[in-house]
């Protein structure tokens, strides 16, 4: 890639994705964080979700941005949107309505906060959708 243009990329405002951490932060400054934050495409992922929550109590609500993993790309596996997390409870239900609470938070390889949570084999073997 040409250095020039990778420069120019850069000195553009930043992906709306890296707005909801400084925005609620800004907000518990004020007192004035609301319990459910409804975002537009592009706001939300997997991680901005579990932050939003784990740091400041809020629900942030809106389409999480496509998933890559291979998960998604294969037809073996469920991708991240499909699975409900309920956060007071802290369980997970996978799409074919198996719930587990086998919960834990940790880091990804980037360093980021995240949450995993682990289904028991017993509980997936069975699956047709493997």
């Amino acid at each position: 890639m040409d250095p020039a243009v990778f420069r120019r990329r850069r000195a553009g405002p930043p992906p709306p994705v890296r707005l909801i951490a400084p925005i609620h932060a800004h907000l518990a400054e004020r007192r004035l964080l609301p319990e459910r934050h409804l975002v537009d495409a592009g706001y939300a992922t997997a991680r901005e979700v579990v932050t939003a929550r784990r740091d400041h109590r809020v629900d942030l609500v809106g389409s999480i941005l496509a998933s890559t993993s291979w998960q998604t790309k294969d037809s073996g596996g469920f991708s991240q949107a499909g699975f409900t997390i309920d956060w007071e409870t802290r369980q997970v239900t996978c799409p074919n309505g198996t719930t587990t609470s086998q919960w834990r938070e940790d880091r990804s390889q980037q360093g980021a906060t995240v949450v995993r949570a682990r289904f028991p084999t017993a509980a997936c073997r069975p699956c047709k959708a493997r």
